[in-house]
């Protein structure tokens, strides 16, 4: 009996060449290999003589196609398979927020493109003391006690397709903003007065207001 034996085509990045045939059993070379309903992601072809589908895939998507061929007795079958074209993988995280100390930090890495799931590591550096990375999520979590180092973050997809961060990020770490002046000094009706309220810690500039009284 004729039957198209491929299980499965291999995903694609759009972007990169693909190169996959198509196989059949039985029946009688040579065989005519055609679609019969879908089409194929932009920029790939299908060989109508091997069964070849190549080219370079411009557009992300999932494409079901039902592919046909035909022996040289002129019998045939089908199959539907998916080709998944998935957009280039890469980290969209640019920067992330300064910490404070003793203060807990949350803050979680993104990417675009690939597929899922996603694996996260640190490429180079390290992170804070205090904080940790959750390879499954690429969150950043909890209290950070010293200041940090750039990093570089690098992330990979279910296919182990991997993409590094383009630039070193840097996660500042400032001590818990406080603001020392204890007490001011006394004033007198008429009398001119001038005092500087101080604090320390925190990232400058600092702005001032009151909230009660």
């Amino acid at each position: 009996a004729l039957v198209i034996s491929t299980p499965t085509l291999a995903d694609v990045y759009v972007g990169s060449a693909y190169n996959q045939t198509l196989t059949v059993t039985g029946g009688k070379s040579p065989y005519t290999w055609s679609i019969t309903t879908g089409t194929l992601p932009a920029g790939l072809g299908l060989n109508a003589s091997t069964g070849a589908i190549t080219g370079t895939p411009t557009t992300a998507g999932a494409s079901s196609i039902t592919f046909q061929v035909s022996d040289g007795n002129a019998v045939t079958t089908t199959k539907v398979i998916t080709i998944n074209v998935y957009a280039v993988l890469a980290i969209s995280t640019t920067s992330l927020p300064d910490g404070y100390m003793t203060t807990a930090y949350n803050q979680s890495l993104t990417n675009t493109g690939g597929k899922s799931p996603f694996t996260w590591s640190i490429n180079s550096g390290t992170l804070p003391t205090g904080l940790s990375l959750n390879t499954s999520t690429g969150a950043i979590t909890g209290t950070p006690t010293a200041i940090g180092t750039a990093l570089t973050f690098k992330v990979k997809d279910a296919n182990n397709i991997s993409s590094v961060a383009s630039s070193s990020i840097t996660i500042t770490v400032d001590a818990a903003l406080t603001i020392t002046t204890a007490s001011l000094s006394d004033a007198y009706v008429g009398g001119a007065y001038n005092q500087t309220l101080a604090a320390t810690g925190g990232k400058t500039p600092y702005t001032w207001s009151i909230t009660s009284g």
